[in-house]
């Protein structure tokens, strides 16, 4: 689970061919079963708390209802 606490608009995560940009105080989830890494072209540096999970309850009822925003991979382009 990443938790961006500081960003910028030049960091992204690049991940299935898709650049995602992580908004600060979202609750992201990220299964790194694929190629993964991020860009911060431009900073100011970017600060992530990153916790791994247990899949118990809890969390399966939280990884049943994932949401992406669109914004969040406008503007995006590989």
């Amino acid at each position: 689970m990443h938790i961006p606490l500081v960003t910028n608009p030049s960091a992204v995560l690049i991940t299935a061919g898709t650049r995602i940009r992580m908004a600060a105080g979202a609750l992201w989830r990220l299964t790194p079963s694929q190629a993964h890494g991020v860009c911060n072209t431009t900073g100011p540096d970017r600060l992530h708390l990153i916790a791994d999970v247990y899949a118990n309850d809890a969390y399966q009822a939280l990884a049943a209802r994932p949401h992406l925003s669109p914004s969040a991979t406008a503007g995006c382009p590989l």
